[in-house]
């Protein structure tokens, strides 16, 4: 047990090492932008045509991993042959299905972002309609990558799937560090669209010499795939299309509204990628693996594992996020064209935003059982409610909260289909042991709670010779060293499953 733990920190250290060097240049990127653009129509604009290509591969992520690895690691159990034609006449449909939507979308493209942004002024939505057609294109190649990625994940290899997602975030700030002064912010999309091919090149060399240029839709196991993903596919278009009713929403409530929630949301996707990536990426096709073969108590110890991981190293961030906010947001945006009134409506947006991160933080190794039982219909259906749930309350908060009513709404959604996903695991797997996660839950909020204060302290009665923002980057490592301190005085058995060795 000792080894497989080992070699699972192992492989979750270097999804997460690449995973925040992507978040690093992505946040660069958007640096750059920020400084350039602010919150004015350039970015309103962005944000805008983003939306939909963004809730596309949402959705490929929610859907084609989670199905795909498990029948995929199944058939291979028993037929390695029939597991690489499985393979390749996946990413054949995947790519065509993608480039038929992006032909169809780009056609479109115009009536698209009027439709779904009414409130944008005319030159607004032209500009987002061109950053729309290209962002499309390049959903085309990025989509197709997850599934190319999941047959790296599928056989154990954790290093290039993660590697090239680097690379492709890389490539995007390259071509806005050298080229926005001269395309604006088309530069990014133009970066972007070179950065998803070069990741798709790059990760197709593991079909290179088993593929099969292959349709057949009547394959078994392409039926079986086809069994799942399609419920799965139908709950999350209305799932994870909050940010269309956002976008909605937001472009009638003023100037500025999408690009104050959209800046926040990229703050609070960027840690959750963070936190939950290496973890939950590595532990999945595991959890395959003890499905597949009917071991409920192995999958009942990893999920729980998993979990509390996810709590030790979500909690202080939830506490950084609420006594940091406006600082954080100040470091990453507040220069040229970001003004101190944009940094404070975007730390509100983020504290709107709290719930929802909280849940997508750590509750993934909880939706990943259910996707390794093969129970995507529960999973939809809970898709379906949490989308109705969403539309009302933020039709509701914003009238009163306007666009941190938007969040907030998100925020609550969240929170309740993650109640509803616990008691749909605990049906099919049996009761597991909740209180463990609650102890789990209870010393890492004592253990950032004392580490806050102890920061505070220091902060007010001590004078550091150091500027800023490098004085906060300092008190933010301090904070967490003290924060694992406590936690080894409290003794937190979670401890032992982020040190243990190879």
């Amino acid at each position: 047990m000792k080894s497989t733990e080992g070699k699972t920190l192992k492989s979750s250290i270097i999804i997460s090492f690449f995973t925040l060097l992507a978040s690093v240049f992505n946040y660069l990127t958007l640096f750059l932008l920020a400084a350039a653009f602010g919150t004015r129509m350039e970015m309103e604009a962005y944000f805008a045509a983003i939306t939909i290509p963004q809730i596309i591969t949402l959705i490929l992520l929610a859907t084609l991993s989670t199905t795909f690895i498990p029948v995929f690691i199944e058939v291979r159990s028993t037929d390695e042959h029939r597991a690489w034609k499985l393979a390749s006449i996946s990413v054949n449909l995947v790519f065509s299905l993608l480039f038929i939507l992006a032909l169809i979308g780009c056609i479109l493209s115009k009536n698209v972002i009027t439709q779904v942004n009414p409130g944008l002024p005319e030159e607004t939505s032209s500009l987002a309609s061109s950053l729309f057609r290209i962002f499309l294109i390049s959903v085309v190649f990025s989509g197709t990558s997850i599934i190319l990625s999941s047959l790296f994940y599928a056989h154990q290899r954790f290093v290039k799937a993660p590697l090239t997602q680097w690379l492709s975030s890389f490539v995007t700030f390259l071509f806005v560090l050298s080229l926005r002064s001269s395309l604006g912010i088309k530069s990014i999309a133009v970066g972007m669209l070179a950065g998803s091919l070069i990741q798709f090149f790059s990760l197709l060399s593991i079909l290179w010499r088993r593929y099969s240029p292959s349709f057949n839709f009547k394959d078994k196991e392409i039926v079986k795939l086809a069994r799942l993903i399609i419920p799965l596919l139908i709950g999350s278009i209305f799932y994870r299309s909050n940010t269309l009713v956002e976008r909605f929403i937001a472009s009638k409530l003023g100037e500025g509204s999408i690009s104050y929630l959209g800046y926040a949301y990229k703050i609070i996707i960027a840690f959750v990628l963070l936190i939950n990536q290496g973890i939950s990426t590595v532990l999945f096709p595991r959890m395959s693996e003890y499905s597949a073969v009917g071991d409920f108590e192995g999958l009942k110890e990893i999920l729980s594992k998993g979990i509390r991981a996810l709590i030790i190293i979500t909690v202080p961030v939830v506490f950084m996020i609420i006594f940091a906010r406006l600082e954080l947001v100040q470091i990453i945006f507040e220069r040229g064209n970001f003004s101190h009134q944009d940094t404070i409506a975007v730390s509100k947006a983020l504290i709107a935003y709290l719930g929802f991160f909280i849940v997508s933080a750590i509750a993934l190794p909880i939706v990943n059982t259910l996707y390794s039982l093969q129970k995507t219909f529960k999973v939809a259906v809970v898709g379906l409610f949490g989308f109705a749930l969403y539309i009302f309350l933020a039709f509701l908060l914003s009238d009163y909260l306007s666009y941190t009513g938007i969040a907030l709404a998100v925020s609550i959604q969240y929170l309740i289909s993650l109640i509803v996903f616990i008691f749909i695991v605990r049906m099919e797997l049996g009761k597991f042991e909740l209180i463990t996660i609650f102890q789990c839950i209870f010393k890492a909020v004592i253990s950032s709670g004392l580490a806050s204060l102890a920061i505070f302290t220091i902060r007010k009665l001590l004078i550091f010779p150091i500027e800023h923002p490098f004085d906060l980057m300092i008190f933010g490592v301090l904070g967490f060293a003290f924060y694992f301190l406590i936690l080894k005085i409290l003794k937190a058995e979670e401890l032992r499953f982020l040190s243990i060795k190879t």
